[in-house]
């Protein structure tokens, strides 16, 4: 007897206050149990992988729900409607309101034996303040991008997979991919070798793979870093791209050309090489098909191994009535090589996975194996301090890159002016 309550004090400690627990349910049939399970409309087919976790768990049925906008999502946390939700780190913002569980040891035990096996950083990235609130789903990495019927045409050689290239082996490719002029129509044929925006992402992935940084913690800053000499590196290094090299094209010509900006570009086919989202490969998520054949290259390794990052996961809903069959489920999909959808799994033996390759081709695939332990977290929020660091950067870029101005003296004149506060 004293083994079944103990059993009964445990399981009600798992499922929360509203599961009864009785001598006389031991052994029994569990009773019927309906969830709700929120996500992002085309990330992941998640159909099939709900009839299996009903055939595993015949008494839980989980009612999918595709949400449009993140909006939708958080309209229907709000309303009660959801027990267990896939997002991103925006989430998170639901903490403040109340709106999601926290999970602690107890909760998580059942990923106790594969947790070393998730990319360093992902689960401390759900956190806030040591409390654990979400669980990896999936990793969204900065990724590499190249335009095959260009290479096919050229004849040029691409670096395989597992090998080493560094930022001269990318220029050199970028400038044999480049012809801004195009053979006849320069609309239908001009090829730009590396398509850039000075205000994305690109810009601050390559000064953190040079080993810069633009702040010193980007979730919390507290001094830029724009006078590091590994941040000058970089910017020199990118904004000649433009001005010296030539194979990026002038923000100006890409204004003038195309209305929807270096997307619109690379979606025409008119760009050899650029950088996006794993997620996005092909035009996944939205509502464009690249026109050009495509492949993922890796990452040329500028002054060290690093991959820029965002993430999402499993959230339990503070309203929801079962929080462990909630869990149960994310338990479940934790361990399915198929359930991180559009972006690459969190885990290395999911990754790893026979059926995640034929799932996304190889080489899709092989990206995500090579994803690196240094990884650089897009932070869930853009502090105000970092929006300010951020901006000073924008400019002093655009302004080396369309002034033709040296950059470094216009980052450390940046920098004495955030120290100022100017």
């Amino acid at each position: 007897m004293k083994r079944i309550i103990l059993a009964c004090v445990l399981a009600s400690l798992l499922a929360g206050p509203l599961l009864a627990c009785t001598p006389g349910a031991i052994g029994s049939r569990p009773e019927p149990v309906s969830l709700r399970f929120a996500y992002r409309a085309g990330g992941i087919q998640i159909e099939s992988l709900l009839d299996e976790f009903h055939d595993q768990y015949p008494h839980i049925t989980v009612e999918p729900i595709a949400v449009t906008s993140a909006s939708d999502l958080r309209q229907r946390v709000t309303q009660g409607q959801v027990d267990l939700l896939r997002d991103n780190r925006e989430a998170l913002a639901l903490v403040r309101q109340d709106l999601l569980r926290p999970l602690d040891d107890m909760h998580l035990a059942e990923w106790d034996t594969i947790r070393a096996d998730y990319y360093r950083g992902l689960w401390e990235s759900l956190a806030i303040g040591g409390q654990q609130w979400g669980i990896p789903a999936g990793l969204d990495i900065m990724a590499l991008y190249v335009n095959m019927d260009a290479v096919r045409a050229l004849g040029l050689r691409l670096p395989a997979s597992g090998e080493t290239w560094d930022a001269f082996a990318f220029l050199e490719l970028a400038n044999a991919l480049n012809d801004p002029d195009g053979l006849s129509d320069p609309l239908d044929t001009r090829m730009f070798g590396f398509c850039t925006d000075p205000e994305q992402w690109d810009l601050f992935f390559i000064i953190y793979a040079w080993g810069g940084r633009i702040v010193d913690d980007l979730n919390d800053p507290q001094r830029p870093m724009l006078d590091q000499n590994e941040t000058i590196e970089a910017a020199r290094w990118y904004t000649e791209l433009f001005t010296r090299y030539g194979v990026a094209p002038m923000p100006a010509v890409i204004r003038r050309t195309y209305a929807g900006g270096v997307g619109q570009a690379f979606i025409s086919g008119h760009c050899g090489l650029w950088m996006g989202q794993y997620s996005n490969r092909g035009g996944l998520g939205s509502s464009y098909t690249w026109a050009a054949d495509w492949e993922m290259l890796p990452l040329p390794r500028l002054n060290g191994d690093w991959t820029l990052a965002d993430v999402e996961g499993y959230y339990v809903t503070a309203t929801s009535e079962y929080p462990q069959e909630a869990l149960t489920l994310a338990r479940f999909l934790s361990g399915h090589p198929l359930a991180s959808g559009a972006l690459a799994p969190p885990r290395r033996a999911l990754a790893a996975d026979s059926a995640f390759e034929r799932a996304v081709g190889s080489q899709v695939a092989d990206r995500a194996r090579e994803i690196s332990d240094q990884i650089i977290m897009v932070p869930a929020d853009l502090s105000p301090e970092l929006m300010v660091v951020g901006e000073a950067v924008f400019i002093a870029i655009n302004r080396s890159i369309q002034e033709d101005l040296d950059v470094e003296l216009l980052l450390l004149d940046a920098q004495q002016q955030l120290e100022r506060g100017n």
